[in-house]
């Protein structure tokens, strides 16, 4: 049973807490700090009791600004008795709906932090814990499994418990392909196997999308091309790591980071929000049908689908 009791900052233990941040936010903190001097009162931070330590699950831009302030300690509603686990599962759900809004590299830590805990559990499940989507999940995996921080898993286990059929092995599209298919020329395929991304596993069976449709049979060209648009993804989300690790050399000192990752962070966003994700509900995908919603391709984002098809279609013909 959860209390609420005034704490030493000092008996908290953030070394071993579950912080899905990827740097504190140093604005907001003096901003917190000069509101709660100027009376405000804001709710208490939440700690769970994991062994003798008290592990911080969601406040630390809060903790911060009483510690600024010179504070000594502060109100928490504290967890006895819990565990690791259960305090990571607080952590990476804490600031979904609530506090200081998660930048894209909060969220990549958060999945960081779940695939190192849980790495045999499937994207779709680490997905829906850290309130991400499944190409984030998917991304951050490969690039951990890439640098040696993350094990491959053969089988993961799925949301429900189920584990899931062998992750069938992928081949990587090489140079050498272009003779057996003169149709690889896109360059985002030269992408793909110039920095190794894995490509779409074969598919058992008929593919479905986003919302459990099968893929007619002139949409799937496009659709089983989408791995071309996650290997842009997957460097995009390469080259931000690389640019973050460089803050702190001299070499860069002229570089202007916060301008540069900003927008390397919504070319990002971008790019991501035209992957192929749902049938085209205006043409379904119809064989020679000219519709310009979806270029004739047969497929929408995501993104256009939420934003741009009309509520009552969704209701009368995916309800």
């Amino acid at each position: 049973m959860s209390h609420e009791q005034e704490i030493p900052i000092a008996n908290i233990c953030l070394s071993k807490s579950p912080i899905p941040r990827a740097e504190l936010n140093l604005e907001v903190v003096s901003e917190y700090a000069a509101r709660m001097l100027a009376g405000d009162k804001y709710p208490p931070i939440t700690l769970y009791q994991v062994g003798n330590d008290l592990l911080l699950t969601d406040g630390l831009h809060r903790l911060q600004a009483v510690k600024r302030n010179g504070g000594e300690s502060i109100l928490a509603i504290i967890y006895p008795n819990a565990d690791y686990d259960a305090a990571l599962c607080a952590a990476l759900q804490a600031n979904t709906k609530h506090g200081l809004r998660r930048s894209r590299a909060d969220k990549q830590v958060a999945v960081e932090l779940a695939l190192k805990r849980w790495p045999n559990y499937s994207n779709a499940y680490i997905a829906r814990l850290v309130q991400v989507d499944d190409h984030t999940v998917a991304s951050v995996r490969a690039l951990l499994e890439r640098t040696g921080e993350l094990k491959s898993f053969k089988r993961r286990i799925a949301k429900d418990g189920r584990l899931l059929p062998p992750v069938q092995p992928t081949r990587h599209p090489t140079a050498c392909d272009h003779d057996k298919n003169p149709t690889i020329q896109s360059p985002c395929m030269l992408l793909a196997a110039k920095t190794e991304v894995q490509s779409s596993p074969t598919q058992v069976g008929s593919p479905i999308d986003g919302l459990g449709n099968p893929i007619p049979d002139p949409a799937l060209v496009i659709w089983n091309r989408r791995h071309e648009i996650q290997a842009v993804i997957d460097r995009l989300i390469e080259i931000e790591n690389l640019l973050k690790a460089a803050k702190d050399d001299p070499l860069w000192h002229e570089f202007m980071f916060q301008a540069a990752l900003t927008d390397l962070n919504n070319l990002i966003t971008t790019v991501r929000s035209c992957m192929p994700w749902v049938v085209c509900p205006f043409c379904n995908a119809l064989a020679l049908t000219k519709c310009d919603f979806c270029a004739s391709t047969g497929l929408i984002s995501k993104f256009r689908w939420d934003h741009a098809v009309p509520s009552e279609m969704k209701r009368k013909k995916y309800a």
